[in-house]
């Protein structure tokens, strides 16, 4: 019975040592001559890369790719002397390949020949993965914009201010066609006031002229002198009536064209 407990026991923990072994995945071991992986992974068109060390040993190593269509090495040899190299491996096409790492001269420190050995590296090339096409982003909405319909009261013109416009012009035109008729009135008056002087005029000269004709020779000089003197004065008298109407006259058609003017702007 205790037997086969202790076989049970050898063979788990032999099982245990095996798996161990197994998930040791970062050096394998050739010898005096290690190498970091046994498999690499890249990309076409990217770099990866690993590294080869000798333990207690010196020489030299070649390294090779078993298909260079699928991935190369950066370096065909390189010399070890207890020391360690890097080698850059690059994808060219999807695919897998094997890199071999051979030591083809090795001696160790205890003068012990190790050349021979052959380490492996498994690499697996995959193709570029297509980036996603960037989307084009959205154009934002334009924004509609409401007419606003306007009031009733928005419709209506003001027109308040046109209005005390139009009264006052209407009291000015008033008031200057009263004034213009005033002025005519007025040279209407003068007019025929100067009419009636000059019809007394004539007849007081014929009535002079009859006086004169009967009255005695004294009398009729001195009425002839009086006549003379007022005739002067009536004279005078009607070119002053004249300037006046002229003056007038002018007033008037200024004032006519004013009033003109100021319809033809209405």
């Amino acid at each position: 019975m205790r037997s086969k407990i202790k076989n049970k026991i050898i063979a788990l923990v032999s099982v245990m040592l095996a798996v161990t072994l197994l998930m040791w995945p970062e050096v394998k071991a050739a010898g005096p001559v290690s190498v970091s992986t046994n498999s690499l992974s890249v990309t076409v068109g990217a770099t990866t890369s690993f590294t080869i060390t000798a333990n207690n040993a010196a020489g030299r190593v070649d390294i090779s790719s078993v298909n260079e269509g699928v991935a190369t090495v950066s370096t065909s040899s390189a010399f070890l002397d207890n020391s360690s190299t890097t080698v850059t491996v690059t994808g060219i096409s999807s695919g897998s390949t094997t890199i071999k790492v051979y030591n083809a001269d090795i001696t160790t420190y205890d003068d012990k020949d190790a050349s021979g050995a052959v380490s492996t590296i498994s690499v697996s090339v995959n193709a570029a993965s297509t980036p996603a096409p960037t989307p084009n982003p959205t154009p934002a909405p334009t924004p509609v914009t409401t007419p606003t319909t306007p009031t009733r009261d928005s419709e209506v013109p003001d027109f308040s201010g046109r209005d005390d416009y139009a009264n006052e012009k209407n009291t000015t035109c008033s008031t200057d066609y009263a004034d213009k008729k005033d002025d005519e009135k007025e040279t209407t008056t003068k007019t025929s006031n100067s009419k009636k002087s000059s019809t007394s005029t004539t007849k007081k000269t014929k009535t002079t002229e009859e006086f004169e004709e009967t009255a005695p020779l004294g009398v009729a000089e001195t009425t002839k002198n009086d006549n003379k003197a007022q005739t002067k004065s009536m004279v005078f008298m009607i070119i002053a009536i004249m300037e006046g109407l002229i003056i007038l006259a002018g007033v008037g058609i200024l004032i006519y064209k004013n009033l003109k003017t100021q319809d033809q702007q209405f």
